[in-house]
């Protein structure tokens, strides 16, 4: 690079008089314009002040100016500290550089541990030892429990209490087993427009059913009457689970209290109106009778009202239907006692074979 020194000169009136290199004066006054490659930037020369444009002609001023040069691989340390980069004016100093921003450097710190952590623990599940696998999780509900304030706990599980809820069977009057959804209650239909009960199962190929009892005899008896009716049934046994161990956020005596009133309300029910239907001529509930089932179902109501607090949102759903079927029964009883109508001891027998159903899903979740 051409390190010579480039001299200027102003005449009195303040014009400048090309130099060349080692002080040669240009014999002509005429401007020549200087080209793209010769371009020089003038506001890196000094200003010169009025006082100075009035010096004589004789009197020579000399800059220093940092030659312009572009480093293709950008600027180095080297190149700042190279002779004649910098403005060799008195008091002239490198421009000094701005470090990073602290949000920058905060960004990549952040970035880089973000990165490390989910590095390590992709790691960590590949090369997890086969014995140290994850245990079985708790159902999913299990997960989101309400404390005694009334606040979720999402971090706490569900415990697993000791239960001892005795396995139960009931006995129904299987009507058909359908391929479709569409078919089954079609056939429901068919069942209530004949005036009879109907009843079904989604979760067991579609089966329809056409009345129940806790007494596999007493079921034969109400099938034989329907049989009269060119119905073709036969009786199903549906048994509902023991539970010895279950998931639930209450107390197992809690459990004990609850099945067990609701399997002496439901055999309460379905032998009066089976062994109703069964017979020639009607008789209505005895006033001791349905005092006893009246006092039998206020306890059954908070029972399960007790039941439901321990209950998930899918759990609590089951009860409403439990609640729902129960009570329906229940006023069927009461109407038939006005006016001793077939047709609302066979609505009880739609409303026995509905709870027990919802039932059975219930103590298969609370055994999940």
């Amino acid at each position: 690079m051409n390190k010579a020194k480039m001299t200027f000169r102003f005449d009195q009136e303040g014009r400048g008089i090309s130099g060349k290199p080692n002080g040669g004066r240009n014999p002509s006054n005429t401007e020549h314009p200087l080209s793209d490659e010769g371009a020089f930037d003038t506001s890196r020369l000094h200003a010169v002040d009025s006082s100075e444009q009035r010096k004589s002609a004789d009197a020579i001023e000399d800059y220093y100016v940092a030659e312009e040069w572009q480093d293709p691989f950008g600027t180095s340390a080297a190149s700042w500290s190279a002779p004649g980069y910098w403005d060799k004016r008195p008091g002239a100093a490198p421009p000094k550089r701005k470090g990073p921003s602290g949000w920058k450097l905060f960004g990549s710190v952040a970035s880089a541990l973000m990165t490390g952590g989910i590095f390590g623990y992709i790691v960590l599940y590949l090369f997890q030892a086969p014995g140290n696998a994850d245990p079985p999780s708790l159902p999913a509900w299990s997960q989101t429990t309400v404390g005694n304030d009334g606040q979720t706990n999402g971090a706490q599980s569900v415990s697993l209490i000791t239960a001892d809820i005795p396995a139960q069977s009931f006995y129904m009057l299987q009507y058909g087993v359908f391929s479709t959804p569409e078919s089954a209650e079609q056939a429901k239909a068919e069942l209530l427009q004949a005036g009879t009960a109907a009843g079904t199962d989604p979760s067991d190929s579609y089966r329809v059913y056409a009345g129940i009892s806790s007494d596999r005899e007493e079921a034969k008896l109400l099938g034989s009457r329907l049989k009269g009716s060119g119905m073709d049934l036969y009786v199903r046994e549906m048994r509902l689970p023991a539970l010895d161990q279950a998931f639930y956020n209450g107390s197992g005596d809690t459990l004990l209290t609850y099945f067990t009133t609701s399997t002496e309300l439901i055999q309460r029910l379905c032998h009066m109106s089976a062994s109703m239907l069964s017979d020639d001529q009607l008789q209505t509930v005895s006033e001791s009778d349905m005092t006893a089932l009246n006092t039998l179902h206020q306890q059954w109501m908070k029972d399960i009202a007790t039941l439901t607090q321990g209950l998930p949102l899918e759990g609590r759903t089951m009860s409403a239907g439990l609640d729902r079927s129960m009570n329906g029964a229940i006023t069927a009883l009461a109407e038939f006692n006005k006016n001793s109508s077939k047709e609302h001891l066979w609505e009880i027998q739609s409303m026995m074979m509905e709870y027990v159903r919802l039932q059975q899903q219930l103590l298969e979740f609370l055994k999940q």
